[in-house]
């Protein structure tokens, strides 16, 4: 994990395992490389702070799998997609809470 100062970014790096199961099809996948997801996390000291997560991507190896690429997930960080952190989400609406306010379009 390597933290900066002057802009309050975090990135993060996990090494669970090097193997993989095909969530679509059960076979085991082959690793194929890593993409970089750009989060925003809860403030720090009260500064903005993004999360920079290289995210493994995986390659199944059943040719006739429908799935053939995917990239992990970790719903404990974020949900698939999401451009907030779990911990941003839980932040903002506690906020909201304390504020009694309300979320207007």
């Amino acid at each position: 994990m390597h933290r900066y100062q002057q802009d309050q970014r975090l990135s993060a790096k996990w090494h669970e395992s090097g193997v993989e199961a095909c969530r679509s099809c059960g076979v085991l996948a082959h690793s194929h490389g890593r993409r970089t997801v750009r989060l925003v996390d809860a403030p720090c000291f009260g500064r903005p702070v993004e999360l920079v997560w290289r995210k493994r991507t995986w390659r199944c190896a059943e040719l006739a799998c429908p799935a053939r690429s995917f990239t992990e997930q970790d719903q404990r960080i974020a949900d698939p997609r999401a451009l907030l952190t779990a911990r941003a989400c839980r932040w903002a609406i506690a906020q909201l809470r304390r504020e009694h306010a309300s979320v207007q379009a």
